[in-house]
């Protein structure tokens, strides 16, 4: 597979290439710095995939997809971009864009799993378009029906008409247009023979064998026998409708799965994305009941449904593996179920109480070689579904094993972030309040010999008192950490002033908090990420600063609210902070996951200065 990636900034280029070699090696990347570059590039050459960024300085990646289309290159293009927003994405689509990745979050199974969608869903288009074009030249190569109509009977019809209509002349004569070919065709008639424009027509018909076919029919006046007539001629658009609808399933089908990977790849909300599935399949077959089902202990418990007909029971039916030979089948065999007429299968259990219920389709899910579970149609009307049907729903299937892996996978990270949250507690608890406990008992044990001292003895007296209420507040820190919702539901100036009088304890750092407003109320998201940025920034002060004094002064109006965090510590110098300074990074990314504006300045000697502004109108554009 050859890979033409276009990026402004090289090293993105390399990570892009590790990223993809990381699942596969049979790749060959080029690469073009610029609009210009890229267009050398595919002169003469072909690609299999390309990958553009949105910022190509001068020009933009959706100018160069643009031109490429122009110039006929075909292959899928797929947009990176650092500046996520719905309008890139609108205008990635309309300029040929098979997909649209965010830089951000870019990672090697999102970007494999886009270029192989993308990939098959160009290949799935080119066979259509293949299909197309052959059924265009069988249709060039069929004879045409012929006849001629006065008076809305047939003066005239040839050979190839009566094998289209499976009717003799004879029996054609005696037949008036509209008995044969409908009321629509025979209004169309009327307005032809009175002097309108040649038209066209598209009917359903049935032949004499009673087969129903596609025709369509053209319209012109004509002088036949000296009379006043219409000429029609007549094409059997069949395979055409056929193919039409054949392409409509294809498409439907190839942007329901393209819909869905999207949806495994922006959510690890397992119910989301398996109703997201179950929504996606009602448009690629048609059905009444949809359920996802999932094998416990030998029996099977409905995990996902969507449907009008028996929720109720559905939710609640059970069926045993052991007493199906049904699902058992399905289970040896690896492949689907299909019982055309529940009601007329004898031996068939499954859902006897539910007589509407007439048609069953099933796909088994198949994870590491197992049967972990099933998805199933169900529908009111009998011999509805077919072998067609059980493909695609087994494509389904495979989408549903890959989401409930992907929550897998995402438990086991939770697992582990669980784990490290609680490490990191484990930590700060000997860091901080285990160590100031335990220099104010060294404290409490030194007073009795400085009775004689009273200077000494009430410094020693105040700064027990001081470590006291600092272990008391880190604990309070800490009690929050532990009950992230107690976050959302504390008031801002409480949290703030539990980091503050934290911080107090482990440093002898002059601290302020300064709150110039009576509430301040701010979604749940800005509160706690404010709250981590304050805490981000105190203990780069108490580890790094060397400060004497530090201030944290809130500021709130109906248009913003800002917090700026100042100390006159040593400083540093912001060009020679390395990109990967984990303290700085990390505020930076909250304040971008929250939108938040935020300033670093600081200068070597010169004490540092933070500060971060959420203006409130943001938050409504967001919730709109």
């Amino acid at each position: 597979m050859r890979i033409l990636v276009v990026d402004d900034n090289e090293p993105q280029f390399v990570m892009i290439t590790r990223l993809l070699l990381a699942f596969r090696q049979d790749v060959e990347f080029e690469y073009a710095s610029n609009y210009q570059d890229a267009l050398k590039a595919v002169d003469g050459e072909r690609f299999d995939v390309f990958l553009i960024d949105y910022d190509l300085g001068g020009e933009s990646g959706i100018e160069l997809m643009k031109q490429l289309r122009r110039d006929g290159h075909d292959a899928p293009m797929i947009l990176l971009t650092a500046h996520g927003s719905r309008d890139v994405d609108l205008q990635a689509m309309e300029s040929g864009a098979v997909d649209y990745l965010d830089k951000g979050e870019l990672r090697a199974a999102i970007l494999e799993r886009s270029i192989r969608y993308a990939v098959r869903y160009h290949e799935s288009l080119r066979r259509i378009k293949e299909s197309e074009n052959r059924l265009r030249r069988v249709l060039g190569a069929l004879p045409t029906g012929v006849f001629i109509a006065q008076n809305e009977s047939f003066a005239f019809v040839n050979d190839a008409l009566c094998q289209m209509t499976g009717y003799t002349p004879d029996e054609l004569f005696d037949y008036p247009v509209e008995n044969l070919l409908g009321q629509s065709v025979a209004a169309t008639l009327d307005q032809c023979a009175a002097g309108d424009a040649p038209r066209d027509d598209e009917i359903q018909f049935r032949t004499a064998s009673g087969d129903v076919r596609w025709l369509q029919i053209t319209l012109s006046r004509m002088q036949y026998e000296g009379e006043q007539s219409v000429l029609g001629a007549v094409t059997d658009i069949t395979e055409r409708k056929i193919a039409e609808r054949h392409e409509h399933e294809q498409r439907t089908l190839a942007e329901a799965l393209l819909d869905t990977s999207r949806a495994i790849n922006s959510t690890l909300a397992i119910d989301e994305v398996l109703y997201r599935i179950l929504d996606n399949l009602r448009h690629v077959i048609p059905h009444d009941v949809a359920t996802i089902t999932m094998i416990e202990d030998g029996y099977t418990r409905v995990v996902g449904y969507t449907g009008d007909l028996y929720e109720r029971e559905i939710r609640k039916t059970h069926i045993a593996i052991e007493d199906t030979p049904e699902l058992g089948l399905m289970i040896e065999r690896r492949t689907p179920l299909l019982i055309r007429d529940l009601q007329n299968a004898v031996n068939v259990k499954m859902f006897k109480g539910m007589p509407q219920l007439r048609s069953y389709l099933s796909a088994p899910l198949i994870a590491a070689d197992s049967v972990i579970g099933f998805i199933n149609l169900l529908t009111s009307a009998p011999e509805f579904f077919d072998e067609g049907h059980a493909d695609r729903l087994q494509i389904f299937a495979n989408q549903v094993v890959g989401a409930l892996q992907n929550a897998q996978e995402y438990e086991k990270a939770g697992e582990k972030a669980a784990n490290d949250e609680r490490q990191r507690l484990a930590r700060d608890l000997h860091d901080a309040v285990s160590q100031t406990l335990f220099s104010a008992s060294v404290i409490a044990e030194s007073l009795p010999r400085l009775r004689h001292n009273e200077t000494a003895f009430e410094e020693g007296l105040r700064r027990i008192s001081r470590m006291s209420r600092g272990a008391l507040a880190e604990m309070r820190t800490l009690l929050l950490e532990l009950r992230p919702q107690a976050l959302v539901n504390t008031d801002f100036d409480i949290l703030l002033q539990h980091l503050v009088n934290a911080a107090k304890s482990r440093v002898e750092t002059e601290i302020d908090l300064v709150i110039e407003a009576e509430k301040i109320v701010l979604p749940p998201d800005v509160k706690v990420g404010f709250y981590r940025i304050t805490q981000e920034a105190l203990n780069n002060i108490i580890k790094h600063a060397h400060a004497t004094k530090a201030l944290i002064h809130v500021t709130d109006d109906e248009h913003r609210t800002a917090i700026t965090i100042t100390d006159d510590g040593r400083g540093f110098d912001l060009n020679a902070i390395s990109s990967h300074s984990m303290g700085l990074r990390i505020m930076q990314e909250r304040a971008a996951k929250i939108e938040v504006d935020l300033t670093i300045d600081s200068q070597p000697q010169a004490g540092s200065r933070i500060n971060a502004t959420y203006p409130k109108g943001r938050h409504d554009e967001r919730e709109n």
